[in-house]
């Protein structure tokens, strides 16, 4: 709770004026995984290189279950009367919502050499 004519520290938000200063859980957790391959072949005056890059994110976001608890916003002589000025409460279906980015690159190339030196 907090009050928009005093300089009281809102309760429940730990510090600042903003009611919603510390909202719990937050953040992300990141897992990130990669697989690199690159080969090279010599036949005669050719040599052939090849390669795979892949790259995969997990993201876990947990910006969704912020504010699930109330959060009033008031003044005190409305609080005191039983009303409130802003109530706010978010109802996430999950706590944290899961993300998957992908990047994948592929390549070929062929060199000829004309003589061997």
């Amino acid at each position: 709770m907090s009050t928009n004519d005093t300089s009281l520290t809102p309760l429940g938000s730990g510090s600042g004026s903003d009611p919603f200063f510390a909202l719990f859980p937050q953040g992300r957790n990141v897992t990130q995984w990669q697989l690199v391959d690159d080969l090279s072949v010599e036949r005669g005056k050719h040599t052939f290189k090849m390669g795979v890059n892949f790259r995969r994110d997990d993201v876990s976001d947990f910006t969704a279950s912020e504010g699930s608890f109330p959060a009033i916003q008031s003044s005190i002589l409305d609080f005191a009367n039983g009303s409130a000025d802003v109530i706010q409460q978010n109802f996430a279906i999950h706590n944290s919502q899961p993300l998957a980015f992908y990047s994948v690159g592929f390549y070929f190339q062929d060199e000829f050499r004309v003589n061997s030196n």
